[in-house]
């Protein structure tokens, strides 16, 4: 028996069409008539993440400014002020019908975090798993060799790690702050640009079509996103991206840092020129190191210094990982 999928039932009567296909059919509607105001949501991954010249960055942390328990860009706190007030504003005057609290009480919900102190988390969990890995002599390899490595110094650990993280490990289980970053286990919300007015789960279609798209207060909002300098993703119609050429943004940005807004990378953000990969390969085997002795795993505190062949080894397999 051929099973018949719902949502093509019943397709000749659009009174009845199911909510994914008025979805569709809704944002199609939108997308033409309001073409400019939409923007794909693969742009999420890289916007703030990496410049203009495909290099990956970070936020510069005095260049935050708190709001709503969350962390943006300075320059696009009053605009999004003033996206705020003229949501309220036309709640007041009976513009909105008010059936979509996230639409007329604007709030940030990005729940951001701190990325340096992610990663510095990140890499202790990540310290902790390889010494349990050491002491159980797990048999789950990612690499291809599997023979069991008897860990006493470094030379051993060196062998131990180098078996561990292969090239194909390290796509994911970055080693390095900056692979860190390049990669979706930190969120894009972490890197200034990005803002959500709305925390709910983003795969969830019918929500999208009766708070947003099917709502008339979210045409309004549109409108209010283009006269602020905002996009809005075209999949997840709470995500807002900064028109950083749009005469709202640009303004603002120019007041506070008396520059033109394509020195933003310059200028709010930090790359990893200055940032060496054997240094935070050091730090990370010396942290293990150091563990292993406080365990009796090991019979002394040993040190790796810069030259160790094997390190290097894992340096040159660090930066042969092609970040996206």
């Amino acid at each position: 028996m051929i099973e018949i999928n719902p949502f093509i039932q019943d397709y000749k009567n659009k009174d009845n069409l199911p909510s994914l296909f008025k979805l569709m059919q809704k944002k199609k509607e939108l997308a033409e008539k309001y073409y400019f105001s939409f923007v794909p949501s693969e742009r999420f991954y890289y916007y703030g993440r990496f410049n203009d010249k495909g290099e990956v960055i970070y936020p510069k942390k005095e260049f935050l400014e708190e709001i709503d328990n969350s962390y943006i860009l300075n320059f696009l706190i009053n605009p999004f002020l003033n996206l705020k007030n003229s949501m309220n504003f036309g709640r007041i005057r009976g513009l909105l019908n008010g059936k979509n609290n996230n639409l007329y009480e604007i709030k940030v919900h990005n729940k951001t975090v701190d990325i340096e102190d992610e990663f510095s988390s990140y890499i202790e969990e990540l310290e902790n798993s390889l010494i349990q890995r050491v002491i159980n002599q797990s048999d789950v390899y990612y690499g291809t060799n599997k023979d069991k490595i008897n860990v006493i110094d470094v030379d051993s650990l060196m062998d131990f790690v180098l078996q561990e993280f292969t090239e194909e490990a390290l796509k994911k289980i970055p080693l390095t702050f900056e692979l860190f970053c390049s990669q979706r286990i930190v969120s894009s919300l972490n890197f200034g640009l990005i803002i959500e007015i709305d925390n709910h789960d983003y795969n969830d279609e019918e929500y999208k079509l009766t708070h947003y798209y099917d709502n008339q207060d979210f045409v309004f909002f549109i409108k209010m996103c283009n006269k602020y300098g905002f996009h809005i993703d075209k999949s997840v119609p709470w995500r807002l991206y900064p028109k950083l050429n749009s005469s709202a943004i640009s303004k603002s940005y120019q007041t506070i840092f008396q520059q033109p807004v394509d020195m933003i990378f310059e200028t709010c953000y930090n790359d990893f020129k200055e940032r060496l990969i054997i240094n935070e390969l050091i730090s990370f085997i010396n942290s293990v190191l150091t563990k292993l002795f406080k365990l009796n795993i090991i019979e002394r505190e040993y040190r790796i210094k810069e030259k160790d062949i094997k390190l290097n080894k894992l340096k040159d397999r660090v930066k042969l990982i092609k970040i996206n």
